[in-house]
């Protein structure tokens, strides 16, 4: 119980990086394993770190592949995400975004589209080009470390503490 919640992930999906973690049905039914989520989701940790000065990163994502992405890659970020409801009042959206500090989010453009009423900050960025943004270099070096490297040594390159503790975790509106 007070160890890193990011580093108790990697070492669990590096375990078995061939078992299916995520059956997605959002747009297009897609399988992804465990190898895949933890290689996309390190490689954009180490762009949201290299990006994103803030603490906390608001999450506005259907349930869905892109979600499970987005909250591994801030937690690796060494950051905390704040998954917000957005088929909540604007009144409570604004509360949650002022009460989580936070002032980046991660949406996917198709979810911009459909909420038009949400309060959405100066600083929203889009998954999919964020992703696009790490290149696939970057994902294939880190595909290649989930498979040939154990899980210990995973977090420690990513840099993730050994403890996480009474540390915040993450933040659910």
């Amino acid at each position: 119980l007070l160890g890193n919640l990011g580093r108790e992930y990697v070492r669990s999906l590096a375990r078995r990086p061939w078992e299916t973690q995520v059956i997605d049905c959002t747009a297009e039914p897609s399988v992804v394993k465990a190898g895949k989520l933890l290689a996309v989701s390190a490689a954009l940790s180490r762009r949201i770190v290299a990006t994103i000065p803030d603490r906390r990163i608001g999450i506005v994502l259907p349930p869905s592949a892109g979600c499970c992405v987005a909250n591994l890659a801030v937690l690796l970020a060494g950051k905390i995400p704040v998954n917000l409801n957005f088929t909540a009042g604007r009144a409570a959206i604004e509360a949650s975004l002022r009460l989580g500090e936070v002032t980046t989010v991660l949406t996917a453009e198709m979810v911009q589209k459909k909420v038009g009423n949400f309060p959405w900050p100066e600083r929203t960025l889009d998954l999919r080009r964020e992703i696009l943004a790490c290149g696939k270099p970057a994902i294939f070096k880190w595909l290649a470390a989930v498979w040939l490297l154990p899980g210990k040594l995973l977090a420690n390159l990513l840099g993730l503490p050994h403890e996480g503790g009474q540390e915040e975790a993450g933040l659910l509106f």
